[in-house]
Parts: C-alpha cells; structure tokens; sequence
C-alpha cells in the first residue's frame, strides 16, 4: 500500500474515532430539510399539552420539564403588564385531575409556577425568584428583566391545589 493511501485511511479512521467519541460531528448531505421549530406563541399555555410523565412535559406543550427542552423566547416590551394565562373551567379541572396524578408537580408551587411560566413565556434560562406576598412572585432574568406575577389557585386551594399565573407588572 502506498504512504500516501495509508495517511489518507488514517485519517479517515481518526476522523471516525472522533465521531464515535462525540468529539467531531460527520455529517451527510440531507435529502429532506430539518423541520422549522414551533414558535413559543402557537404552542398551547401551561397545562393544555403535553405528556402525562411527570417532568417531561414543561407544561406547554414542549419537551424538558423544569430544566430542559428548548426556549423560544417571545419579544417582550419589559414595560407594562403581562398577561397570565388563560384557562378555561374544564382546563383548570383537567390541569388539577394531572397534577394530582403526578405530572408537573412543580404546579402546586407558586415560586415553581412562576419559574416556568417566566422560562416558556420569555425564554429566561434561569430566573430566580423572590416570594414577595403568599400570591405574588418577583422573577428576575440575571440580564436586567425582572417581573412582578400574581398568581392564583382558580380551583382547589391549600397545599394541594394548583398555581397559575393570573398576570403581572414589568418592573425593569
């Protein structure tokens, strides 16, 4: 075999190595393109979508629960008031029926709530949060942003009654 036919099968190889490692990505030409995302304001709110799995589901209607899934972050003006959600009597009834089955138990947690809702509706990575009266949740993003939530328990109330976020204030 020649020098040259032996350099170009190894780097081939070491190539591959590095691939399998997870250290390189090889990559083919696609015959078909990769679908677009779905844009954060056509996937459904907090509680109407979604897998019965516990973290899984973050709630709207995406992947990753608390800590995963992709954010698409919706422009937001950072001044005026901010809409909660809006579920209907039977999605409040459902929501409730889920959470008491196991599936976003971060639901029966204001401060929780508040983290997710401000993740989904902003795309905020890590927000952090500040209990400022038994229904009402400072969230701040780290960058700047910060929001003021009220939120409520529109059905059954006490330890095991779930949150929503009935709306809110920009604060900066």
């Amino acid at each position: 075999m020649r020098a040259a036919t032996r350099a170009g099968l190894a780097a081939v190889t070491v190539v591959l190595a590095l691939a399998a490692a997870g250290c390189v990505t090889v990559s083919t030409p696609a015959s078909t393109p990769a679908p677009a995302p779905t844009p954060a304001s056509s996937r459904p709110m907090m509680g109407q979508g979604g897998s019965a799995s516990g973290d899984a589901d973050d709630g709207y209607g995406g992947p990753g629960g608390m800590m995963g899934g992709t954010a698409v972050p919706t422009p937001v003006p950072h001044s005026g008031p901010v809409a909660g959600e809006v579920l209907a009597p039977a999605d409040v009834v459902a929501l409730q029926r889920a959470v008491d089955q196991g599936t976003q138990p971060w639901r029966l947690d204001p401060q929780m709530t508040a983290v997710a809702f401000t993740r989904a509706r902003f795309g905020w990575m890590m927000p952090r949060t500040d209990a400022t009266a038994a229904d009402t949740v400072l969230v701040d993003d780290g960058a700047g942003g910060a929001v003021s939530l009220r939120l409520v328990q529109p059905g059954r109330t006490g330890a095991d009654g779930v949150w929503t976020v009935a709306g809110g204030t920009w604060l900066r």
